[in-house]
């Protein structure tokens, strides 16, 4: 006989593997600031900023950092530029320029979009540059 799962297995499998889960979108879906501090506590989860979470003993990926601001907070913005060009070309590491120096990662944002403090704050492997524009338009 198939069991339920439960409901952090639920939250587990419901995203892609190494995503931010944002505390917004977490409370939407019936997780109160408690239940998410006993998966705290038992090291299911660990916060990398206020109002953002990924599960223990992971590190979030830029893209998984922006498909939670595109589907969990229905924000507008996009990774552009080299770096768009680059992830479409399904290499493994970032582009270099010149001697060794990494790209910075280019992110567009629509006006009005406001970038979370955890996003431009969380130590990516590479600087992050972005803009805001007016055609992010969906």
């Amino acid at each position: 006989m198939k069991t339920a799962p439960t409901k952090l297995n639920a939250l587990l499998i419901s995203q892609p593997h190494r995503v931010v889960f944002l505390s917004s979108w977490l409370t939407k879906k019936g997780y109160s600031s408690q239940l998410l501090q006993q998966y705290k506590a038992h090291h299911w989860l660990h916060s990398i900023g206020y109002g953002a979470w990924v599960r223990k003993g992971q590190s979030p990926r830029l893209l998984g950092a922006v498909y939670a601001l595109q589907h969990q907070a229905k924000q507008q913005l996009y990774i552009g530029g080299q770096t768009a060009f680059h992830y479409l070309s399904k290499k493994k590491t970032l582009p270099l320029r010149g001697s060794h120096k990494i790209d910075p990662i280019q992110l567009y944002v629509a006006k009005g979009t406001k970038v979370p403090r955890w996003f431009l704050n969380y130590q990516w492997p590479q600087e992050l540059t972005h803009f805001t524009n007016g055609f992010c338009r969906l």
